[in-house]
This record gives structure tokens, sequence and C-alpha cells, in this order.
């Protein structure tokens, strides 16, 4: 599930990633039964928020009201408010208060 506040900016290319596997039918033939559950985590990205092209977020994060997501950067662990996160895995660079 993917939860997207107001006046949000995603640019081309994100992708945003909240399952643990894809459901592929081939694969089903040669993992076990446990191998195959698909585990769900939410995404959280709160108002103001500006995510650069090519970015990726994965499951269980929450990206704060008005932070900046640099371009091509993989974002593991929640981004606090009125930052600038960038890299990968994505760091702090800064605050922007």
């Amino acid at each position: 599930m993917v939860f997207i506040g107001d006046r949000v900016a995603i640019a081309t290319n994100v992708t945003l990633i909240c399952d643990s596997n894809p459901n592929n039918s081939h694969l089903k033939n040669f993992t076990k039964i446990q191998e195959r559950l698909i585990y769900t985590k939410k995404i959280i990205i709160e108002s103001d928020c500006w995510i650069g092209a090519n970015a990726t977020i994965l499951g269980g994060v929450k990206i704060g009201q008005y932070s900046i997501v640099g371009a091509g950067s993989v974002v593991t662990t929640d981004v606090d408010s009125y930052s600038i996160y960038a890299g990968v895995p994505a760091r702090k660079l800064r605050s922007i208060r």
C-alpha cells in the first residue's frame, strides 16, 4: 500500500517496492511454499515532498514532509522531514530548515 500526501512531485521512472518478491509462475516450480510468500510493507510519502528521477523507495519507509530524495537514490530507511537525502543507499545530506 502506498500513501501519497498533497503537493508531492514524483519524477520520471521512480520505483515504489512494497512487496518482498514477484509473483512469477515459473519460479513456483523451483521454490518451497514458504519461499513464495509475499510480505507487504506500506510506503508513506508525506505532503510537499520531491522524489527525483529513477529513485527507488522500499517498503516500510516513510518520507517526511518537505523532504527531497535525490535522483537515482535507493531509500531503505525513513527520511526525516525538512531534509535532503541522496545516494545508494540514501543518506541524509543536510536539513533544509
